[in-house]
Formats: C-alpha cells, structure tokens, sequence
C-alpha cells in the first residue's frame, strides 16, 4: 500500500520555503516510523516525545543530520494527515524494542559466522 497524505485541513499561512516542504516531507514520511497518522493540537506533544525517543535510540529524523524538527514547525503543520495508521505509546515503542533486538540479534548471528569462516 502507497502512503498517501493530505495538507487541506492545514492552515493557508504555512510558508512555501524549501525548508518548510522539507519539514513537511519529514513528518509525512515520519508518520510511518512514529506510528501517528495526524497531526492535531492533542498530540503535538506525543509527536515531540517520539521524534526525541527515535533520536536518543540512534534514528536520525530529520532535514540536515543532527537538526531536528523544531515543535513550532510541527505545529504550521497541525492537519496533515496520512495513511500511515496510528498505535499506542506502549505499542509503539514494544515495536521499537523488538526491531532493536532483532537488529542486535542479527549483528551477533553474522559476527559468530564470520569468525566460523
């Protein structure tokens, strides 16, 4: 299934910059990796704490390495939607947490086949 989103509920005022539609972009494809499909004054705060949890858990989402979002940029965006689906804190971040395991599960499986070889 294609992400698909849309901006119509999103305030006319939001600038037209390269900047402004790299943010955009981010938090459209960002919808995904944080398992939020909206953006609404209710959980602008929920999209700042996951945004901060992928960071401090070694994902980097954001326009120039190192610059995250900014929360008053998250909030020009207050409207957007996407298809993306959306799930709970705790849901969220169990799927964080088996992913991460399974990656470091991996790292390990390859390390002992090349040291077999």
């Amino acid at each position: 299934m294609s992400l698909t989103w849309s901006a119509e509920k999103c305030s006319p005022s939001v600038p037209s910059t390269e900047t402004e539609g790299a943010w955009r972009d981010l938090l459209i494809l960002g919808s995904m990796a944080l398992g939020m499909d909206e953006i609404t004054t209710r959980n602008i705060k929920e999209w700042m704490w996951r945004l901060a949890f992928l960071k401090q858990t070694g994902v980097d989402l954001s326009i120039n390495e190192g610059q995250q979002i900014p929360r008053e940029a998250v909030a020009r965006w207050i409207g957007l939607t996407t298809n993306a689906g959306s799930v709970t804190r705790a849901a969220w971040i169990e799927r964080r947490v088996k992913g991460m395991k399974f990656n470091a599960d991996w790292e390990v499986h390859n390390q002992r086949e090349a040291v077999a070889v």
